[in-house]
Formats: structure tokens, C-alpha cells, sequence
């Protein structure tokens, strides 16, 4: 149920209030099924995935600095469980109080079905656990701030034979960076090892995260001191962020293991041609030998 004064055109909550407003979001629930369904309503806060793209976890997870989140404006940010018969609609409410705040505080009302999630536990089986959200973006003032990101802190790692760096990236600043282009290069010295560009990546509003980019390398890297280049391209801004990080020499053995791996199906059919060689060898020699035999009689 969107306010009179909702942002034109946008099907989600988008206020600009000022500071001490209080305010009511409503949501109205509908239940289309044909049985009752128990349906649970949490509020979440807009954080940034591992994959670089913004997700509502099921909680009010803040992981960036001290600035106002979606939770901690609501009076009572806790989830609420509504029952609904066959068909019946009922109204949800969350009141806030909107502190004084600059840019952007992101947020969602997620809305999953308790009923479907039991079902699915009970039968052991997979079912449709679909997760519907409503989007609040609240503007403070100023409402347009200028980001900044750092590179803080780079990972390597080597599981299975797939080298990946973990970067820690912070967007301290309460703007959201959309449109990401990510080009990640990697150095060893002056030399470019390896180099993979990520696209689709948008980053929530001061928000700390760390972001896996997984290497374009057949191999992993071997030990040693290497760094990390980010050029980073928003809708808003554009970046380049450097970092160094160690290969330790746990991780550059286990990289040589890999480039050294053999194909065991490949190396089973060598063997069979040896053995297929090594008889027909021993074949023409005996045939020879008795050849030769006949002969000498």
C-alpha cells in the first residue's frame, strides 16, 4: 500500500521524509491458495553478496559504518507471522521514525510462506519456497552523496582446483553504486598473470562486504608476492583500487600439483597401447627366433 507521497512510477516504497518523521508502512496480504497459508513478513536490510549484487537476507545484517539502517529506524523491526484462510486478505504494519541522515538507506519487506516451508520439511523433498520483497529506499538530506570505495584486504585461495581471490571492498559512503563493471588484473611484479572482467554488480549503500572473483587460470598461482588491481565503472563513479597478497607455499605446492595433475583416463589408455606394443613386440620377436631355428636345422 504505497503512500500519497511515494516517488511517481515506482512500485516500491521510495519517501523522502524529514528528519522525525513518524510514518506507517502497510502491506496488504493476499492469499491466493486454496488452503490457509501462514505467511512471515521480516524486515531486512540491503547488503552486498559475495557474487557483488545487493541481497535482503532473512535479518537486519549491517555490515558497513555508523549510518541509519532500514531496522534501525523501525520501532519494531521484528518478523511477524500472518495467518491467512483460503482467499482472505489481511494488513501488515511497521511504524518509523525517520532520524536525520544523509543519502540512502536501503531496505525490504521480504514475505515468505511458513506453510510451504514446513510442507517441504516434512515431505523431504524440494518445493517452491518463492520469497516475494518490497523494496523501501528511504532519501535523507542531502540525498545525493558522492561514493567512495577502498580495497582493504585481499584473499587468495585454492580449493579444488579453482583459484579465486577474495577482496574485501568497503562503500562507506550511504550511495548506492549500480551498474558495476569490475575488472580484476592480477600482477607479479611488473608482469600481468591473469585478468577477468565481472559485470552486473551493484554495490548497497554503506555497506562492508567481501566479494569472491574467481581467476580465469587452468592452474592456481604459485607461491609468491603478487597484487590485485580493480577497475571498478558505477553508474556513478569509477575507481582504481590496488592491493597486494601472498601466495603462501601450502598454496603454490597445491598449484603445482594441479598444472603437474594428469588425466588417469588418458593415462590408462597409454598404458593399454604399451601393453598392446609390448605383445606384438614379443610376438614378432618369438617368430623370429623359431625362424630362425627351422633354418639352422
Amino acid at each position: 500500500m504505497l503512500p500519497s507521497d511515494n516517488a511517481a512510477t515506482k512500485g516500491y516504497f521510495d519517501l523522502t521524509l524529514p528528519a522525525g518523521t513518524k510514518r506507517t508502512l502497510q502491506l496488504r496480504l493476499h492469499n491466493e491458495a486454496t488452503t490457509a497459508q501462514t505467511l512471515v513478513v521480516t524486515p531486512t536490510n540491503a547488503v552486498t553478496g559475495t557474487n557483488g549484487v545487493i541481497t535482503y537476507p532473512n535479518g537486519l545484517e549491517a555490515n558497513g559504518p555508523a549510518h541509519p539502517t532500514f531496522g534501525s529506524v523501525l520501532t519494531q523491526p521484528l518478523a511477524q507471522n500472518v495467518h491467512l484462510a483460503a482467499g482472505a486478505t489481511k494488513t501488515v504494519s511497521y511504524t518509523m521514525t525517520v532520524p536525520k541522515f544523509r543519502g540512502l538507506i536501503l531496505g525490504a519487506f521480504a514475505v515468505n510462506s511458513q506453510t510451504a516451508k514446513t510442507k517441504g520439511a516434512k515431505r523431504g523433498g524440494l518445493v517452491n519456497l518463492a520469497q516475494y520483497l518490497i523494496g523501501v529506499s528511504l532519501h535523507g538530506t542531502p540525498a545525493t552523496v558522492t561514493p567512495q570505495i577502498k580495497l582493504p584486504q585481499v584473499r587468495y585461495s585454492d580449493k579444488q582446483n579453482r583459484p579465486q581471490l577474495t577482496a574485501r571492498i568497503n562503500n562507506d559512503q550511504p550511495a548506492l553504486i549500480g551498474k558495476v563493471t569490475l575488472l580484476a588484473r592480477v600482477y607479479r611484479g611488473q608482469r600481468r598473470v591473469t585478468a577477468r572482467r565481472f559485470t552486473g554488480m551493484n554495490f548497497a549503500p554503506a555497506n562492508r562486504f567481501w566479494v569472491t572473483l574467481p581467476l580465469d587460470m587452468k592452474s592456481g598461482l604459485s607461491a609468491g608476492r603478487y597484487r590485485l588491481v580493480l577497475t571498478v565503472h558505477g553508474d556513478n563513479g569509477h575507481w582504481r583500487l590496488a592491493h597486494g597478497f601472498t601466495v603462501s607455499g601450502a598454496a603454490g605446492r597445491r598449484a603445482l600439483v594441479h598444472r603437474l595433475r594428469l588425466n588417469w583416463q588418458q593415462l590408462l589408455w597409454w598404458a593399454i597401447d604399451a601393453l598392446a606394443a609390448v605383445i606384438v613386440v614379443g610376438f614378432l620377436i618369438r617368430q623370429l627366433w623359431r625362424f630362425a631355428r627351422r633354418k639352422q636345422r
